[in-house]
């Protein structure tokens, strides 16, 4: 039988899964399984070829869409549809979105756009953002919940200055690692219109919508946002949100678990969750991410 290479980051539920299974997995498939697992600031840094390459390179791995591009062009990820063919009957690629298999689709060529080409990973995790807030806080200093991004900013530059700093009007993953950052600022990004890319291709960041989002997102950092944001990670930020440092969060639907979780949050049951707020012309649309493998 086969052993099997599982390369990850340290801070992900779905490897927390992997190591609680793992002996499951070798009873029931008769292989052997080698888990390698680094921490999440060194994984994605996205220096990682190293562990992708030579005799003992992992076989399967964590990607997304951060990494995918430089993993697909460097040679480390192998088409999977063939693999799905002899899959046995008990393993059912239906039991995913259709859509987030079509997410996992791509030619390889720049600029075409995701849902057609070879499947390249699994999704075995997906994440979109909603807006979390603690409603005693909110009404400790006769606040709204807001629906509008403008709202948004506006309760957290109010509710910072009336507890005197002492509460942060919202929290924001930094930059640290970079790719954190685009979470709540993407569904920011999006919401007001922005893109990356026009449809020539070319890059759209600079575009008036894209700039009057950043603008927006910068200005309030400066006078709500967490006092050292360029150092927050994920689950810093989740945890610190948990115990009541900020009224306002747009980020990940997985903080539930954390905030849920008594182990970690000193607000379980007393964390409300909405939708998040729409831009100037009234769109709201969410960033999304998967996680696969």
């Amino acid at each position: 039988m086969a052993v099997v290479k599982f390369f990850a980051p340290d801070t992900d539920a779905y490897v927390d899964s992997v190591k609680r299974h793992i002996d499951e997995f070798e009873e029931r498939t008769g292989h052997s399984a080698h888990l390698n697992i680094i921490g999440s600031d060194q994984y994605f840094s996205n220096r990682i070829s190293a562990f992708l390459q030579g005799e003992d390179a992992a076989g399967v791995y964590m990607s997304g869409p951060v990494l995918m591009w430089e993993h697909y062009a460097a040679g480390f990820v192998e088409p999977l549809d063939d693999y799905l063919k002899n899959a046995k009957d008990n393993y059912d690629p239906d039991d995913f979105l259709g859509a987030l298999l079509r997410a996992n689709r791509w030619t390889g060529r720049f600029g075409d756009k995701l849902g057609s080409g070879p499947l390249l990973e699994i999704p075995v995790n997906c994440e979109s953002y909603n807006l979390a807030y603690v409603p005693e806080i909110l009404s400790r200093f006769a606040e709204e919940v807001p629906t509008t991004w403008d709202q948004f900013f506006a309760v957290a530059k109010r509710l910072t200055g009336k507890s005197g700093g002492s509460i942060r009007g919202f929290g924001q993953r930094g930059v640290h690692v970079w790719h954190t950052i685009y979470t709540g600022y993407a569904t920011q990004f999006w919401s007001y219109g922005a893109t990356d890319f026009d449809s020539s291709g070319r890059s759209a960041i600079a575009s008036p919508a894209g700039v009057r989002a950043t603008q927006d997102f910068i200005t309030a950092l400066k006078s709500a946002g967490p006092v050292d944001w360029p150092n927050q990670r994920w689950y810093e930020l989740a945890i610190d949100f948990a115990h009541g440092n900020y009224g306002l969060i747009v980020d990940s639907d997985h903080y539930v678990a954390l905030f849920e979780n008594p182990a970690l949050s000193s607000l379980v049951g007393k964390i409300g969750y909405a939708l998040p707020p729409a831009g100037p012309t009234g769109v709201r649309n969410p960033n999304l991410w998967t996680c696969r493998w």
